[in-house]
């Protein structure tokens, strides 16, 4: 009887621990921003467009749109460059913080040429760099 006593103690004990184990787990997200078309006139101000689709669980120190000129005779639609714009590097149109859901628009100079590739970006407060979709902006005729 004792030694029932002894495994009916352990099998509680093991279903304690599987119970207190078995916890959800919140799992961060980072932010989701889209690219959108931007409005272009190479004599005055560009209209940078993103969307916010996802603000996530991390705080956000810069956003934005990141650009640079790529090569037309090499552009292919839907081929990612060799190397696409960065923020380390590359020119960015910073946007006003605090990040918040919805589609944005900010004025500025800058991404003019017969090819420019941009893409969103988020910087988050321990410098991780999220990227968004990539676009090309291509002069032809």
């Amino acid at each position: 009887m004792k030694h029932l006593s002894s495994i009916g103690s352990y099998l509680v004990v093991v279903l304690l621990f599987f119970t207190l184990s078995c916890t959800d787990h919140d799992i961060k997200e980072q932010p989701d921003l889209e690219t959108l078309v931007y409005g272009a006139n190479c004599k005055f101000l560009f209209t940078y467009k993103l969307n916010v689709r996802r603000v996530g669980d991390f705080p956000v120190t810069e956003y934005g749109i990141v650009w640079k000129p790529g090569n037309a005779q090499e552009y292919q639609p839907g081929v990612m460059p060799k190397d696409p714009p960065v923020i380390e590097t590359d020119t960015k149109a910073v946007f006003d913080l605090p990040l918040t859901l919805g589609e944005k628009q900010k004025f500025a100079g800058g991404a003019c040429g017969p090819l420019v590739y941009y893409r969103t970006y988020a910087i988050l407060k321990d410098g991780t760099v999220v990227y968004g979709n990539l676009l090309a902006y291509r002069i032809t005729g």
